[in-house]
């Protein structure tokens, strides 16, 4: 199989942030099939081509929306579409042209004498809010990056032996809204 992923850049080899249009194609078989949908990108870094040769298959993003299933019983549902990848050190994220979702789960055995450690255990101090089977603290962040100001919803979530870590980032204040349906939408199976 072999990924083709097309750009438009200006003349010095940056992307042109104004009219990025991103087609991922997937060639098998001597068939043509899309795989993703195109896609608007505002904030690039980098556009690679990918190719890989058969058996040495790369994980592309994936269109996602609706209810996520994530792993260790823990699950957030996106208000709008967006396209998702697990990272290679096994976090998770989604984003669109405005905002980033960064999931980070860790999941312990329970307490050195077998019992499960709590939630409050987990978190480290007794949760500020509460959902259906966790607790939580949240943050509104503020930094700057190259592109100007970045605002971060950041939220550590707990249950019984696990905790996720839910960073949104985005540049619009109208965007809070967005941020804060995503980790209220977190669900844990406990």
């Amino acid at each position: 199989m072999q990924a083709l992923v097309a750009a438009f850049v200006d003349g010095k080899g940056m992307v042109d942030e104004s009219a990025v249009r991103v087609a991922i194609t997937e060639v098998a078989d001597d068939q043509i099939r899309p795989c993703l949908m195109l896609v608007d990108l505002y904030v690039v870094g980098l556009v690679l081509v990918v190719g890989s040769g058969r058996g040495h298959d790369v994980a592309m993003p994936q269109p996602v929306a609706g209810r996520v299933e994530l792993w260790d019983g823990w699950s957030i549902e996106l208000p709008s579409g967006c396209m998702s990848e697990r990272n290679p050190d096994g976090s998770w994220s989604a984003w669109d042209a405005a905002r980033v979702v960064d999931i980070h789960i860790v999941t312990v055995g329970g307490t050195q004498t077998g019992r499960p450690m709590t939630a409050e255990q987990m978190l480290g101090q007794p949760g500020e809010l509460r959902g259906p089977g966790w607790i939580a603290t949240r943050q509104l962040l503020e930094d700057r990056d190259d592109q100007g100001r970045l605002l971060r919803v950041a939220v550590t979530l707990a249950a019984d032996n696990t905790l996720l870590s839910c960073w949104v980032s985005f540049r619009q204040d109208t965007d809070v809204a967005w941020a804060d349906q995503v980790w209220q939408s977190a669900r844990h199976r406990s």
